[in-house]
């Protein structure tokens, strides 16, 4: 079913409707996709060939989980829509196995105004990180970057964070993994909830410390990292065993609810 946040939840929206289409284009700046194992290259042809039904450009795209292809990437990473995203949500692709050119495309269409970008369970190895930081790097307005779940190595995780505290002046917030190199060699991501905390934290404590190290010498101690193991509805808390941050900061959480108020989101189910 698709509806539109705000509207009852049995409110269905018809794409073909002069009256739905209407409201589309008067308020729609959000996509989110649910997760799904049907294509959603009907929704993506709709919202992102020119011209464009929508009167503004989207500004926030959640689209974890939505077995995109590379016809789907090509697709937004050719829209007009790309040059507006100020919030990106990819979680759940294998971004580098099945569709690295779009992706690559597709930051550097987004890099003036992409202020989040969520990249979760992406299957983002050790030999990516090159490629990676590549695509990443014209989209020096980030302000938070997400990348639970990928089996990144301590060595890679140091070196991703040397990186970053070269440019991207903006960066505030940082969801990193435990390293990979913290569980067993037989481990499979994604991780299963009973492997996830299952790791070796006196490894973890000296990664993490050393990647704090790399910000403070770099003059970046304000930047606030954070490996939450387990889902929380709340801010990170630094007492939780499970949710190990540097700096628990309110201020970006308040930010991030602040922007989401002005933000109207078509949510398809």
């Amino acid at each position: 079913m698709q509806r539109l946040l705000g509207r009852s939840s049995d409110c269905e929206l018809d794409l073909t409707s002069c009256t739905c289409r209407t409201c589309l284009h008067s308020v729609l700046t959000g996509l989110k996709v649910n997760p799904t194992s049907d294509s959603i290259f009907p929704i993506l042809n709709y919202v992102f060939t020119f011209p464009s039904p929508l009167n503004t450009p989207l500004k926030c795209l959640e689209l974890a989980n939505c077995c995109l292809n590379r016809v789907d990437m090509t697709y937004l990473a050719n829209s007009l829509h790309s040059e507006s995203l100020v919030h990106l949500d990819l979680s759940g692709h294998d971004i580098f196995g099945s569709f690295s050119t779009a992706f690559h495309k597709l930051l550097s269409r987004c890099s003036a105004t992409l202020t989040t970008l969520v990249l979760e369970e992406c299957n983002i190895e050790d030999d990516h990180l090159t490629t990676f930081t590549n695509a990443l790097s014209p989209c020096q307005g980030l302000q938070e970057l997400k990348l639970l779940g990928n089996p990144l190595s301590s060595v890679t995780l140091r070196r991703l964070f040397s990186t970053l505290t070269t440019g991207f002046p903006k960066l505030r917030y940082i969801e990193v993994p435990a390293p990979r190199d913290c569980y067993s060699e037989d481990v499979a991501y994604p991780l299963e909830d009973a492997v996830l905390l299952d790791y070796n934290r006196d490894l973890f404590q000296q990664t993490r410390g050393q990647l704090l190290g790399i910000l403070e010498r770099a003059g970046r101690g304000d930047v606030e990292v954070c490996t939450p193991l387990m889902a929380s509805s709340g801010p990170p808390s630094h007492l939780s065993p499970h949710i190990l941050c540097h700096h628990a900061l309110n201020l970006q959480q308040q930010k991030t609810n602040k922007t989401k108020k002005h933000v109207q989101i078509l949510e398809i189910q």
